[in-house]
C-alpha cells in the first residue's frame, strides 16, 4: 500500500512517487520559464504562458505563474511597469535581474512542524510514538524540498 503525503494547498493527496514526480516536473518548468526569460529579458504572465505553450506544450496558466512567482522569490526577475493586455486589462511585465549564476529557490520551506501528542494506555506521553511522527514529519520536508 503505497504512503498518502498531504501535498500542495487546494490539491488532493497523491502517493509519494507521483509526490517526486511532480516536484521535478515544477523544477524542470521553473528553469524552463528561466530560459525564457533569458532569452527574451521581460515577460508578462501572458507572454510567459504563451511562449511556454509554444514551444513546450500545454500547461495551465497558474502553473506558469507558479513558475515566474518561483523567480520571484527566487530574486532573479523584478517586477516592472504595469501594461494593457488582452481584454484591457492591466499585466505586469517582470525583468530578468543580471544575474551570474541564478538558483531557482523551493517556495517556502516551513520554518517548523507541528506534531500531536500521543499518549499510552495509562494516560502518559509515549514519547517513542512522538518522535516517529516527528521523524516521519521530517522526512516529508526533507523529500518534498529536496533537503
Amino acid at each position: 500500500m503505497a504512503i498518502k503525503i498531504q501535498t500542495y494547498w487546494k490539491t488532493n493527496q497523491i502517493d509519494e512517487e507521483r509526490l517526486q514526480k511532480s516536484i521535478k516536473s515544477c523544477k524542470k518548468q521553473d528553469q524552463r520559464v528561466l530560459e525564457l526569460f533569458k532569452h527574451y529579458q521581460s515577460l508578462t504572465d501572458n507572454d510567459i504562458y504563451g511562449l511556454y505553450t509554444y514551444y513546450f506544450g500545454k500547461v495551465k496558466q497558474s502553473s506558469t505563474e507558479r513558475s515566474r512567482h518561483t523567480l520571484f522569490i527566487s530574486n532573479i526577475i523584478e517586477q516592472g511597469e504595469m501594461v494593457m493586455g488582452p481584454y484591457d486589462r492591466p499585466n505586469r511585465v517582470y525583468h530578468l535581474k543580471n544575474v551570474n549564476n541564478p538558483i531557482v529557490k523551493p517556495k517556502r520551506i516551513p520554518q517548523s512542524i507541528s506534531i500531536k501528542i500521543i499518549y499510552d494506555e495509562n494516560g502518559k506521553i509515549d514519547c517513542e510514538k512522538m518522535f516517529d511522527l516527528t521523524a516521519k514529519e521530517l522526512d516529508k520536508i526533507i523529500n518534498k524540498y529536496n533537503l
